[in-house]
């Protein structure tokens, strides 16, 4: 037996040759021509993208003159993305109480599927056809937290969540572990799919907040959402604006600096400072990690009270101003999210369906 391997000239002699003759139904040798194989880096493509629009927002002009269409002349929907789970005097109480909107809870806390934030038809049908009011948006931070930047000096043995993004990857660094990268992932797709919302909002006559931290961005190379192209490019409109604050003045011990990005709620920031307790002090610290393992930044997560009736008012103002037309048909599943959603929910009872603080959505 020969063990030699194969020289190149009999290499290139075999490979004239098919698998059989042609009379024992083989095939001639192939005349395609070899292509070779492209590989695509998708974490270096969307460096490259959000390098090349942060650069294009700058020269972005909007319309000259902008005239929000009406809305619809029916009962009006307010959309409440990743709201977490019901609670005494939280947005939605604010807003269902006023009796003019009807606020809709979205969130997995609440319902697995309705609840899920990427099934997004139906909402986009409903802002599309006039029948909401506006939308608030609170997507979750874990990927983008300042927390990932912090040297912790004690219990060294402990890892640490690592930074996953940075100003030269907004959307995600390479070299990172497989679950460190399902969560950028899906931080992506969450903050894409408010954006995309928002404006939709913009071009259906809507109001929109988003809400983030403040963060410290660009600092020592970390990005957040406040340095992405997506806000540059909102902020070249009038409509838009950002405000920042601090949410322990309205009613918590903590101080947790946020912004709120807003579309057509000039009034937001005046009703914002104007709500705040001139004697407030801060009391309290959030970082680390407690004794039983949980970040104490979780109990955070949930607005002031306040703040959520700040919101709900200027949000009603909104719609007290707006222009209204025609009756519209609502969407056929709607009355089914509704059920799943927005059914009666009591503070008191225990079983109450999305009563408990579930973890930040990352699939």
């Amino acid at each position: 037996m020969d063990l030699e391997p194969p020289t190149a000239e009999e290499l290139q002699r075999w490979q004239g040759h098919g698998s059989l003759p042609r009379w024992l139904t083989g095939r001639g040798a192939s005349t395609r021509q070899r292509d070779g194989v492209s590989i695509v880096d998708t974490i270096e493509l969307l460096s490259d993208y959000e390098r090349k629009w942060f650069q294009d927002a700058s020269s972005w002009k909007p319309p000259s003159s902008s005239v929000p269409r009406p809305l619809a002349r029916n009962k009006l929907y307010f959309l409440i993305f990743f709201s977490g789970h019901r609670r005494h005097r939280d947005l939605v109480a604010w807003l269902e109480w006023s009796d003019r909107i009807q606020p809709i809870p979205i969130d997995l806390a609440i319902d697995e599927f309705y609840g899920d934030a990427r099934r997004g038809g139906l909402w986009a049908d409903l802002i599309k056809a006039g029948l909401v009011a506006g939308g608030h948006f609170g997507p979750p931070c874990e990927s983008y937290t300042d927390a990932r930047w912090l040297e912790v000096l004690e219990e060294t043995w402990k890892r640490c969540p690592r930074p996953l993004r940075t100003m030269a990857y907004g959307w995600g660094l390479p070299r990172r572990g497989r679950r460190e990268l399902l969560q950028t992932d899906m931080g992506n797709q969450l903050m894409w799919l408010s954006f995309s919302y928002m404006f939709l909002l913009a071009q259906a006559g809507g109001c929109a907040t988003l809400e983030h931290p403040r963060g410290q961005a660009p600092k020592d190379g970390r990005f957040s959402v406040w340095t992405s192209s997506l806000v540059k490019r909102a902020l070249q409109s009038p409509e838009w604006d950002v405000t920042s604050f601090l949410q322990g003045p309205l009613g918590v011990p903590y101080a947790k600096p946020t912004r709120l990005l807003h579309l057509r709620l000039p009034h937001l920031p005046q009703a914002i400072f104007s709500a705040y307790d001139p004697g407030w002090r801060r009391s309290e610290t959030l970082g680390g990690q407690d004794t039983d393992g949980s970040w104490k930044t979780t109990k955070a997560k949930a607005y002031p009270d306040k703040m959520n009736r700040v919101l709900s008012e200027v949000y009603l103002k909104f719609v007290e101003s707006s222009l209204r037309l025609d009756y519209v048909a609502e969407p056929p599943q709607l009355q089914a999210a509704l059920a799943a959603l927005t059914g009666f929910w009591d503070p008191y009872v225990d079983s109450t369906r999305g009563a408990v603080m579930a973890r930040d959505f990352h699939g």
